[in-house]
């Protein structure tokens, strides 16, 4: 049995320009339709038509096949798809099929079960059928939609009962998996389901994996169902693992508080670590490829020197830096490095990082991005100054290189107010990027707001760190000392223990039930035949009593089967009647 899967992208689209090739979590999206494709391990061949150079050149890179452009006349808006289809078999398989399928690329939730079960489906009936074709129960019976008639609704067709239960079952193709015998297609049929074919055996998939885009809300809705079924996967940053299932990664930010003065920097490494700091980072300037000439006129917010003067003065050596990171990992911590420039980012490649901070002000810097996320190595973005929409291009390019990474909340003011640090944020940026690790990188003072996004799900913590808050450096008046980090690190910890969990009764809080809960007692003798009232029976403890209060009113009214003298627990044998739903 040959099985040959045909993805029709053409280039065009009148109400969503060139959506098959838009980028959808950093994928084409028929790269979505390819992926499915492999994963239902059901086809010899997965061809790409499709009249787009850029396309085409795609689909070959994601090892399918592509031979070459369609002919003109197959890439209008009227042109039919099932005749592109045609062409791409007739002239590009290897041999000729038994079975093809076509993948509409505008339904990327397909699931590659869907598609090994829509191939199977059409082998199990056999010639009986011609072809298999996905179907849902639309949302909306035709019956209960109307048309426009000058300033009036009206039916569509003449209805004879306005129940839904009363109206017939009907169905639609969802747009997503064609499955037919190649031997049934005849290109003389009439078109049924898009098929040149007589017999259609209706599978009727999923409503949630049936999505077919044809507007810009259809693919933002299709992207949404896509981030959820991709939550985020913990990393390695060297040997230290980040993620959700591990402890907050603490990064202690020395950045440029040496002033350039190796002395410092060492001190500074010593006391970070001996702290408890996971990652040591510092921040790689080259100002001649960072900065023009004209950046001496400008004066940042926390500052009296210009930008230049500063990163100037704070710059260290490639030598300084390369002793730095040996330091660092010789002590059995992380070195870091968030580079400003390409060069930067280059050099800190050349001598073995094992992964990239990058800085708000860059988060925007699509170029410098893009030039890290090639390095493939996992990427840690900090979003200052950035809004969502400014965050997503960043983000898919990380996606697109299929490079671990991380965003991390971040309010560029030094110091940040506690009123508006906005941790809300946190929640927000996650919803946004379900597949990002998500943490905090914070300019408040002291350690309070990390303490709160770790309860919020911050993976990841950043503060600037000084060995003395009495040295002078651009951001000393904002970092936290040796105390403070290593108060820090054990807190984030407990927090990280505490979070999470279901409200359930749990087995070692038992010992306390036995005396904090209450049992159903007797309060004055009861006599045999005489009834539990408030006035003889009421709830004390100890809990181990064979009713418990719960039960008290269900025993309330009941006639006591036995004596019982004051004091005591009530159990069930000594009432009648009694009716207790437990």
């Amino acid at each position: 049995m040959y099985v040959v899967a045909v993805i029709p992208a053409r280039k065009g689209s009148k109400r969503l320009p060139g959506k098959n090739s838009r980028l959808t979590l950093g994928k084409p999206l028929f790269w979505w339709s390819i992926k499915s494709a492999k994963a239902s391990a059901v086809f010899d061949e997965i061809i790409v038509s499709t009249d787009s150079e850029d396309i085409r050149h795609l689909a070959m890179s994601f090892g399918v096949s592509s031979p070459e452009l369609r002919p003109e006349h197959l890439a209008s808006d009227s042109a039919q798809c099932i005749d592109a289809v045609q062409h791409a078999v007739q002239n590009w398989t290897k041999r000729v099929p038994d079975i093809v399928v076509i993948l509409q690329p505008t339904s990327p939730l397909r699931e590659a079960s869907e598609i090994s079960a829509v191939v199977n489906k059409l082998v199990e009936l056999g010639r009986g059928v011609d072809a298999v074709v996905t179907v849902t129960e639309p949302r909306d019976h035709p019956d209960k939609c109307y048309v426009i008639d000058g300033d009036l609704l009206k039916g569509h067709r003449e209805v004879t009962s306005t129940n839904r239960q009363d109206l017939d079952h009907m169905y639609k193709d969802t747009g997503s998996i064609y499955c037919f015998w190649w031997s049934s297609h005849r290109a003389d049929n009439r078109l049924l389901c898009g098929l040149r074919v007589d017999k259609i055996h209706p599978f009727v998939a999923s409503n949630s994996t049936s999505v077919d885009i044809d507007s810009l809300d259809d693919w933002k809705k299709c992207q949404f169902e896509l981030l959820k079924r991709c939550p985020p996967k913990p990393f390695m940053i060297g040997s230290r693992p980040v993620g959700e299932d591990h402890p907050p990664l603490v990064i202690a930010e020395i950045g440029i508080n040496h002033e350039g003065c190796m002395a410092k920097a060492v001190q500074m490494v010593d006391d970070a670590i001996s702290a408890g700091a996971d990652i040591v980072k510092f921040q790689c300037h080259i100002c001649e490829d960072e900065m023009i000439p004209a950046a001496e006129g400008v004066i940042p917010g926390n500052a009296t020197d210009s930008i230049w003067s500063i990163m100037k003065r704070c710059e260290l050596t490639k030598e300084e830096v390369i002793e730095l990171k040996r330091y660092v990992e010789s002590k059995g911590a992380i070195y870091m490095s968030s580079p400003f420039s390409r060069d930067a980012a280059n050099f800190l490649e050349e001598i073995g990082v094992q992964a990239y901070k990058i800085g708000s002000g860059e988060c925007n810097n699509y170029p410098l991005v893009e030039h890290i996320a090639r390095f493939g190595k996992p990427v840690i973005l900090s979003t200052g100054m950035n809004s969502m929409e400014t965050i997503e291009p960043s983000v898919n390019i990380f996606r697109n290189f299929d490079v671990p990474f991380a965003l991390l909340h971040c309010t560029s003011l030094y110091p940040t107010p506690y009123s508006q640090v906005r941790l809300g944020c946190i929640s927000q940026i996650r919803d946004a990027f379900p597949d990002a690790i998500i943490g905090l990188s914070d300019h408040s003072m002291g350690n309070w707001t990390c303490f709160g996004a770790v309860s919020l799900g911050a993976c990841i913590l950043e503060k600037h760190f000084t060995s003395d808050k009495s040295w002078d450096g651009p951001d000393i008046p904002i970092s936290i000392d040796p105390n403070e980090l290593s108060d820090l690190v054990q807190g984030c910890r407990n927090i990280w223990q505490a979070r999470g969990g279901q409200k359930t009764l749990l087995n070692e809080e038992q010992v306390t039930c036995d005396f904090a809960f209450a049992s159903v007692v007797t309060i004055a003798r009861v006599m045999k035949g005489e009834r539990f009232t408030l006035k003889n029976t009421w709830v004390k403890r100890p809990g181990t009593g064979d009713l418990h209060a719960k039960h008290l009113n269900a025993v309330l009214g009941c006639e006591a089967a036995a004596t019982i003298d004051e004091g005591c627990f009530v159990v069930r044998s000594q009432v009648k009647d009694l009716e207790i739903v437990d």
